[in-house]
């Protein structure tokens, strides 16, 4: 398990480099934003607050596992009923969710009604489905305030019920986790060393720090092949979505606002982001930290702090966007950038600072068929290396170096 959670801190570690900064002005809540040299908008600072955050999480999740499996191996989900297949009703076949899924063979299917509380472990299941209807309701109980707790699973699905806690899944292939409303402590869907799950229809709501999590909507670490479809995403401490050392994730149809952050990328690899509405976040609209060959298509960026932040990544592919009205910037390249394309992008009325920058160690981005106008200091502005700029739409180009 430190493998799995260890490279997201070792990959933004690697981002930072001590140097003599000047600190400029910043948004209310925002930390400083340093400078090594004239327009070089360092982003030290804000790295580090994300690795912290990044540290925290991924220490506070590895002791979870290890405790949780300490205290609940493998195969101790035992009982005395008898297997049961078909459909299973709760209440009325068991009294408790936890019973049911005990009892239940591969395939079966439990309907649940009423309110329950404590944190119901589903392990090494295939083919069940946890149904809660017309809105059953489970609250997370101390110690992990988690109303379900997947692991060792195939094709589980939990849907139609009003969550308060985290869904966890770990090491699991091919959830479900489909149509819920969840709220409370911790995060509120963690995706963990798995792959092909598939997050549709939730929606995840004023989440804040707990005993997993600290308070994103939904997170992903150490996982890959999942889908995170169609989910609204709002009014939570932390980000609406995060991916740590993830490939080949597809986030599409997501509504994220009036989070801390929209999105987080870190360390991650052909990822994509479609058709998103990103929208009033608090700093970030999507923020992607050491990642290659991603794609942000056919989405909207507005009202956030900043639309797009790229950081030391490369190879990534931004199109068909739009970055607008944000705080302080639109789309914005730092440390070695090199090799992104951005294609017919919008980048106006961004109040503080610039549409498009390109900072010092970015080189041979490409900025094509794009627009900005009406933003702060100016349009665009390229302190980079061998950028190449094609049938843009630009009000003003460096006009403050």
């Amino acid at each position: 398990m430190k493998a799995l959670f260890s490279i997201s801190a070792i990959v933004v570690l690697a981002i930072l480099i001590g140097c003599q900064k000047e600190s400029l002005p910043t948004a209310a809540g925002e930390p400083n934003i340093s400078v090594q040299k004239p327009g070089n908008r360092n982003e030290v600072a804000d790295a580090t607050l994300l690795r912290q955050q990044v540290e925290t999480k991924s220490k506070l999740i590895q002791e979870k596992v290890e405790e949780m499996n300490r205290q609940n191996p493998a195969g101790s989900r035992s009982n005395s009923f008898a297997k049961v297949t078909g459909v299973i009703k709760v209440p009325g076949d068991y009294e408790t969710i936890q019973e049911a899924v005990d009892a239940a063979e591969d395939g079966a299917i439990i309907n649940v009604t009423g309110s329950f509380n404590g944190n119901i472990w589903v392990d090494g299941k295939t083919n069940l489905t946890i149904n809660g209807g017309d809105g059953a309701t489970v609250t997370g109980q101390q110690p992990y305030y988690a109303p379900f707790i997947i692991r060792w699973a195939e094709n589980v699905t939990i849907k139609g019920f009003n969550l308060v806690g985290v869904v966890y899944v770990y090491s699991t292939q091919g959830a479900t986790i489909k149509g819920n409303d969840v709220s409370g402590p911790n995060d509120g869907i963690e995706i963990l060393g798995s792959s092909r799950c598939t997050i549709f229809g939730n929606t995840v709501h004023d989440k804040m720090p707990g005993p997993i999590g600290t308070g994103d909507g939904i997170y992903l670490d150490g996982s890959s092949e999942n889908v995170i479809k169609g989910n609204h995403i709002f009014s939570n401490d932390k980000y609406g979505i995060g991916v740590i050392a993830g490939t080949r994730n597809s986030l599409r149809d997501n509504i994220i606002s009036n989070n801390q952050g929209g999105v987080y990328w870190v360390a991650t690899y052909q990822n994509s982001l479609r058709d998103c509405r990103t929208f009033s976040n608090l700093y970030r609209g999507i923020w992607i930290i050491e990642s290659s060959e991603n794609e942000i298509k056919d989405s909207e960026f507005l009202r956030n702090q900043f639309g797009i932040m790229l950081t030391g990544s490369s190879d990534n592919l931004i199109k068909d966007v739009t970055c607008n009205e944000n705080e302080m910037g639109g789309i914005h390249f730092y440390y070695n950038c090199l090799n992104n394309m951005v294609a017919n992008a919008t980048a106006d009325n961004n109040r503080t600072w610039e549409g498009f920058y390109l900072d010092y160690e970015t080189a041979n981005n490409t900025i094509k068929d794009s627009e900005a106008r009406g933003n702060g200091t100016c349009d665009v502005i390229d302190y980079g290396t061998d950028n190449i700029f094609i049938n843009n739409d630009f009000g003003s180009f460096n006009c403050v170096l």
